[in-house]
């Protein structure tokens, strides 16, 4: 009789698991940075804008984006294409993490070169957002300027990727901002 209770404890137990585990967006099941990442497999293309600076026009192009894991899926690599006054220019991301925590390293042939740019990041906006910060030496001297890079998911078919530079005294200014959908 105990052998059947404690086991009807058990199926109970996990029924109730099924039962309370919810789908929807935002639940834990959401917030998961590979979950995320998987949204992100496949091609994409869009408008592509660079601000060198604030006060002036962007520089606009087309960027073509394919997102795929890689290392036996302990990665996710997101590589882009866009053009620069006529000259082709590429970046990759190679992303990585668990739950709502998230590591980039970045490397773009235009913004970041011959050093990565290697950052921490983590799931926001109850999992439709990935957000990475990280920091660059600006010259010899000088004091590191700040990089914030945001991935906003907008339906199943398209996201935004917008890159923010962060003065040493805190301005924080649009850089890249790119409308992905995918092809």
């Amino acid at each position: 009789m105990k052998l059947l209770t404690t086991t009807l404890a058990l199926v109970s137990f996990c029924l109730m698991g099924v039962i309370f585990r919810s789908d929807a967006p935002g639940t834990a099941a959401d917030r998961n940075v590979q979950e995320f990442y998987n949204k992100l497999k496949g091609e994409w293309s869009g408008p592509y804008s660079v601000w060198l600076n604030p006060m002036e026009p962007p520089l606009n192009s087309e960027i073509a984006a394919q997102g795929r894991f890689v290392a036996q899926g302990s990665y996710f690599l997101l590589t882009y294409s866009w053009k620069a006054e006529d000259e082709e220019q590429e970046g990759v991301f190679l992303l990585g993490g668990e739950g709502e925590t998230a590591s980039s390293t970045w490397g773009d042939s235009w913004h970041m070169q011959p050093e990565p740019l290697v950052c921490e990041g983590e799931l926001t906006e109850e999992g439709q957002k990935l957000v990475f910060l990280g920091s660059y030496e600006a010259g010899p001297g000088m004091p590191e300027w700040g990089w914030r890079t945001e991935f906003t998911l907008q339906g199943e078919d398209a996201f935004l990727m917008e890159a923010y530079i962060i003065t040493p005294e805190g301005f924080e200014g649009l850089a890249v901002r790119a409308e992905l959908t995918r092809n």
